[in-house]
């Protein structure tokens, strides 16, 4: 009797410290798997960790914070008409563009539409930088062209460029030549704005 509660504890014993050990798995932005070394060396203040748990293995994938994305002549054509259409013809495709898409009519939102000193640059600087506020499809946000502020009722943008995001509010920067540069998860529109000019 002796032995067979021995074996019960060891076979509990190789079970619990089977199941404590952890497989890591790292990937990058596009579901490619990386080395834990490769994946340190990428870790910077532009990305952030997604960590996710699934049975013995615990998921670590980097999120870019920001990239740049060169659009073809065709593409760019199709942002601006959407842009366009969007903003009731108040898009002008001669100017720089600063976008802000937000996921919920939030606090951030709030923030962002009374930073005066945002506002202030762009209105000093119209001549070569639009800017709009655009809620997506469940934001809750109304459209108000006094205050640059419109809806994104099919979730265009967010699809186009935002699929792998995460985050509550994104930006893009786009440029009249095609650059566009894709911000993600920042709340400060201000820093987004120095970022981007």
């Amino acid at each position: 009797m002796k032995k067979f509660y021995l074996l019960i504890i060891l076979i509990i014993t190789i079970k619990s410290n089977s199941q404590s050990v952890q497989k890591h798995t790292y990937l990058d932005n596009y579901n490619n798997k990386l080395t834990s070394e490769k994946f340190n060396e990428l870790r910077t203040k532009n990305v952030t960790i997604q960590k996710t748990h699934k049975k013995d293995i615990s998921i670590q994938k980097i999120l870019y914070k920001q990239k740049v994305v060169e659009l073809d002549s065709i593409q760019l054509n199709q942002i601006q008409q959407l842009l366009e259409k969007m903003t009731n013809n108040s898009f002008s495709e001669t100017k720089n563009t600063m976008i802000h898409i937000f996921e919920s009519n939030n606090e951030i939102y709030s923030e962002s539409i009374e930073n005066k000193r945002y506002w202030r640059w762009i209105k000093t600087n119209r001549k070569r930088i639009q800017a709009f506020l655009i809620g997506s499809r469940d934001s809750n946000i109304v459209t108000n062209s006094k205050k640059n502020t419109y809806v994104d009722g099919l979730d265009i943008l967010k699809k186009i460029f935002f699929t792998d995001s995460r985050f509550k509010i994104n930006h893009i920067y786009l440029e009249p030549n095609g650059t566009v540069k894709v911000f993600y998860g920042y709340d400060d529109i201000l820093k987004i704005l120095d970022y981007s000019v």
